[in-house]
């Protein structure tokens, strides 16, 4: 009996010494699975920080190509210049866009900042903007109807802005302001 009843109370503290160490192994693990879930997450921060890079040295690689195409993933608005005609004699240059909200109606404003740089790095702000026919900054856009809309920069000197490095306007009529460029241009002067 002696012998039954220490074999119990062996078996017993055996059992509770074994008890006692089940939950700091659990706890060893739930940090471990918390330590992977944070590497996790920066892994994933890290992914979309390189494809944003990637993004951008493509955009380089193909340095000197016209970028005639715009699209804003934020406010789902595509931008689309379709063409740049100049008056030679007086100097007068109009720029046509075609401009199309493809997610959802949205409203699209021309900012004050519309501007146009030449090769030498000389900026020219634009006089007017005209869209859909009529003298406004600001048009509701409806889902895919796309409008047109002209910028009138006026006396620009015609021998320096054969080629537009850049052209630039921001659409602040959206919860995202963004900045719309067009690169690398050729103007056609009439």
């Amino acid at each position: 009996m002696k012998r039954f009843i220490i074999t119990l109370a062996l078996s017993l503290f055996g059992v509770f010494a074994f008890a006692q160490s089940v939950p700091p192994v659990t706890q060893d693990l739930q940090k471990q699975i918390e330590v992977l879930d944070r590497r996790v997450s920066d892994l994933e921060e890290r992914i979309n920080e390189l494809v944003g890079q990637n993004e951008r040295l493509r955009k380089v690689a193909d340095f000197g190509k016209p970028l005639t195409e715009f699209l804003d993933s934020e406010n789902g608005v595509s931008h689309k210049l379709l063409s740049l005609e100049g008056d030679a004699r007086r100097g007068d240059l109009t720029v046509t866009l075609r401009i199309e909200a493809l997610e959802k109606s949205c409203t699209i404003q021309f900012g004050i900042e519309t501007h146009l740089v030449d090769l030498y790095g000389e900026a020219y702000p634009v006089e007017d903007v005209e869209i859909a026919g009529q003298d406004t900054r600001r048009w509701d856009l409806e889902k895919g109807v796309p409008v047109v809309a002209k910028l009138f920069f006026k006396e620009l000197p015609v021998e320096k802005v054969s080629e537009i490095k850049l052209l630039q306007y921001e659409d602040i009529g959206n919860f995202h302001d963004q900045k719309i460029q067009f690169l690398n241009l050729s103007v056609t002067w009439k």
